[in-house]
Parts: C-alpha cells; structure tokens; sequence
C-alpha cells in the first residue's frame, strides 16, 4: 500500500473530504488529490500535520463510540433495574 493509498484510507475512515482535511492542515484539496493519487507526496512537516489530523479524528471518535456504549449499558442496567424492583 502506498503513502497516498493510506492517505485516502485514512481520510475516509475519518469521514473527512479532500477539502476538509485540506483546511485542517493548510493545503488545497488539489494538494490532497495529487497525494492520494502519488502524483506527489506531503513533506515531512505536512506528514505530521495529517497525522495528527487522521490520529486525533479517529481517536475522537472512538471515544464518542465508547461513551454512546457506556450511556446503552448504563440504560440497559437501569432498565433491569426497574424490572427487578417491579418483580420484588
């Protein structure tokens, strides 16, 4: 897999267009095309910047994922509950 195939893989993981990662790390959506495409490739400092992105996106919504589990289990809990109280 090359860089710019993991580029995209990741920006689509991240629900992100070419336009919004774009912003995020100062570059046009052409710039994030041409990498995708391995017309070009960022430089080392454009790299840690999508890294950054793609890593603090990704691990927002794990931690989002995680609570709305947490909020289901804790719902479900409670529930079992009321059942329980009702049956005593």
């Amino acid at each position: 897999m090359t860089l710019g195939e993991k580029i995209f893989e990741l920006r689509k993981k991240c629900g992100l267009s070419q336009e919004q990662l774009g912003e995020k790390i100062n570059v046009t959506r052409q710039t994030i095309s041409n990498w995708e495409l391995g017309e070009t490739s960022p430089n080392p400092e454009q790299l840690k910047l999508i890294s950054k992105e793609l890593v603090s996106n990704m691990l927002s919504k794990k931690a989002v994922m995680a609570l709305m589990q947490k909020k289901d289990i804790m719902v479900m809990e409670c529930g079992l509950s009321i059942i329980q109280m009702g049956r005593i």
